[in-house]
């Protein structure tokens, strides 16, 4: 329950500052996705895109920082990490959106359905991304150990005082 209250805490005060940066960070992440768009051989150039985006990223350093069990360099090595990849996510998501838009759009059957899919991949994938990456970089320190697994990366084998003991008959 600490956990939940303190990456709410963390999540209401990173808004604000997510909610600053939206519009130059669409701007920015237009401007990427239109250069990766380039080497397809798509010339389109993007005014801005509207996604969740950087609020996607504002999770994220919420989940890292919310941590209980990570020493803070397992954190902040997670958000040096986490918020590139978090990053290259949203161009390749934004990108492969308008590819499937695009694709379909001369088809009259499939252009509704593909701009639908386009829509629903470029809103999901932020949010979606962002739990994931965290998983993958935190999950092991995070997440109790019938779940995720031995805690960190060097976690010790399991002792014989760990295992079952049989129950007296």
């Amino acid at each position: 329950m600490r956990w939940l209250l303190r990456f709410a805490a963390l999540a209401t005060l990173l808004a604000p500052l997510c909610w600053l940066a939206l519009h130059p960070y669409e701007r920015a992440l237009a401007v990427a996705v239109s250069h990766a768009l380039k080497l397809f051989g798509v010339q389109l150039t993007l005014g801005s895109v509207n996604v969740a985006a950087p609020f996607d990223l504002g999770l994220f350093a919420a989940l890292c920082l919310a941590a209980r069990r990570a020493p803070w360099r397992v954190r902040l090595r997670a958000l040096a990490i986490g918020i590139p990849i978090l990053m290259l996510v949203e161009i390749f998501g934004v990108a492969s959106s308008i590819a499937i838009i695009l694709r379909f759009r001369g088809q009259p059957d499939a252009a509704e359905t593909a701009l639908r899919a386009g829509f629903y991949l470029s809103d999901t994938i932020p949010w979606v991304s962002a739990g994931l990456v965290w998983l993958a970089l935190m999950g092991s320190w995070e997440l109790p150990a019938s779940v995720g697994g031995p805690r960190g990366p060097r976690a010790s084998p399991p002792q014989p005082s760990d295992r079952a003991r049989p129950r007296p008959r």
